[in-house]
């Protein structure tokens, strides 16, 4: 069974418990947040859109980025 993680694993502590009560043997696992990966990672990172700033240097800049992957 999966849960939400939370701090000290409180709930999973709790669910565990009660499974364990009944005799049934049910392993409980805290669901993971987002990866480091996906928080660093962005799959546009140049938008398209411009900032509110007129006088942004990066947003005036006509010039186009490619990457090569």
């Amino acid at each position: 069974m999966f849960v939400d993680a939370t701090p000290e694993s409180r709930l999973k502590r709790k669910i565990q418990n009660v499974w364990d009560e009944t005799g049934l043997k049910i392993k409980v696992i805290e669901k993971s947040g987002i990866s480091v990966k996906k928080q660093l990672c962005n799959s546009d990172p140049f938008p398209s859109s411009n900032c509110s700033d007129k006088d942004c240097k990066v947003c005036s800049n006509k010039a186009k980025v490619t990457v090569n992957g």
